[in-house]
């Protein structure tokens, strides 16, 4: 029997062959089997509550496995809180982001005082922080652009339009 995705010797064998490979490549992938995949938690900050020209302040984000979107936002001697859901498939967009991106590491750059971004993702794997990266230039990263236009967007949707970090976000990614 051959080992591609295509063979059709034996459809039961088949089907078996075809989730032992993707299960393989998930704990390859993230480090856990299929019915654990990824971190129990992913980070992101970004902005500065203390730089006069930054509109938004401080935003940190924080998307759970199990779907739940904290956003706190500090800017100006003021704190605000906001929560929501992931629509379905939003939590896997972000770790195949992270993958593509070789999170933890990141390309050499000159990191300026701000603006910056961070990612942090926790896990029974232990905690992985990227390097503080410079807020412009890390847009254009393999991985890292897929990743912060998403995490972002998910800014946005979660403030409910208070914070407009950017300004085309995507739609459609919290549940209703």
């Amino acid at each position: 029997m051959t080992d591609d995705l295509l063979s059709t010797t034996s459809p039961v064998n088949d089907r078996r062959s075809l989730a032992a490979r993707a299960a393989s490549a998930l704990r390859t992938l993230t480090g856990r089997a299929p019915d654990d995949t990824g971190p129990d938690e992913i980070g992101y900050r970004s902005g500065n509550e203390y730089d006069p020209g930054d509109p938004f302040g401080l935003c940190v984000l924080t998307v759970r496995r199990d779907g739940t979107v904290h956003l706190h936002n500090r800017h100006r001697g003021s704190e605000r809180h906001f929560e929501g859901r992931c629509a379905t498939g939003v939590h896997g967009r972000l770790l195949a982001a992270l993958a593509e991106s070789g999170y933890p590491a990141v390309p050499p750059h000159r990191i300026p005082a701000v603006p910056t971004r961070q990612v942090w993702t926790t896990g029974r794997q232990g905690e992985a922080f990227s390097p503080p990266m410079a807020f412009y230039e890390s847009a254009g990263w393999p991985g890292y652009g897929d990743l912060f236009r998403l995490l972002d967007s998910l800014v946005v949707a979660v403030s409910h339009g208070d914070l407009p970090v950017i300004p085309a976000p995507e739609g459609g990614l919290l549940s209703t």
